[in-house]
């Protein structure tokens, strides 16, 4: 694990208010991320932790209004939050089209 990110957790144990990235990209992630956010919502309620809830697009839709599915600026915008609620993202196989999800993996050092 890289020391950045032990120090991160470190820190944000530390901490009571969290910037939260929410994306929920394309299909089901729709409907599930709005519901993450209902769950954050209620541990707001009856805990001392509060959230700020960022949005952010990305996928496929974007791709097709932008021709970026995860635009630079999203990138920049979800490094500035604490944590983050991804829902899906489409795999169309078009020409062009990168699914935004191995981007931030590489980007944030998220692997499963």
């Amino acid at each position: 694990m890289r020391k950045g990110l032990i120090l991160k957790a470190v820190q944000a144990a530390q901490q009571s208010s969290f910037r939260i990235a929410v994306i929920p990209g394309d299909g089901v992630g729709k409907e599930v991320i709005p519901q993450a956010v209902r769950v954050m919502e209620v541990i707001e309620r009856y805990t001392p932790y509060k959230f700020e809830f960022v949005p952010f697009r990305v996928g496929w839709d974007t791709f097709k209004n932008s021709g970026n599915a995860l635009p630079p600026r999203t990138l920049q915008g979800i490094r500035t939050c604490d944590g983050g609620l991804f829902g899906a993202v489409d795999f169309t196989g078009v020409s062009g089209y990168h699914t935004p999800i191995v981007t931030m993996r590489r980007q944030f050092d998220l692997y499963v």
